[in-house]
C-alpha cells in the first residue's frame, strides 16, 4: 500500500474548518423528518471533503 501523508495551507485549513462547522451548526437544527435537508447537509458534507482532497498537496515525510 501506497502511503502518502497531504497538508493544506493554513488558509485552506482555516476555511476547511469554517465551512465544516458551518455545515454542523446548520444540520443540528434540522429536523430528523426533512430527507431533502438531511440530503442537502450530506451533500455539503461530501462537498467540503471532496475540497479538502483537491487543495491538499503531498507532503515531505520521512519513511
Amino acid at each position: 500500500m501506497n502511503e502518502t501523508a497531504y497538508q493544506l495551507s493554513q488558509a485552506d485549513h482555516a476555511k476547511a474548518m469554517h465551512l465544516l462547522d458551518a455545515i454542523k451548526q446548520q444540520s443540528a437544527s434540522l429536523s430528523p423528518d426533512n430527507a431533502a435537508a438531511a440530503s442537502n447537509v450530506i451533500n455539503a458534507l461530501a462537498e467540503s471533503v471532496l475540497w479538502l482532497l483537491v487543495t491538499a498537496r503531498p507532503a515531505d515525510i520521512a519513511s
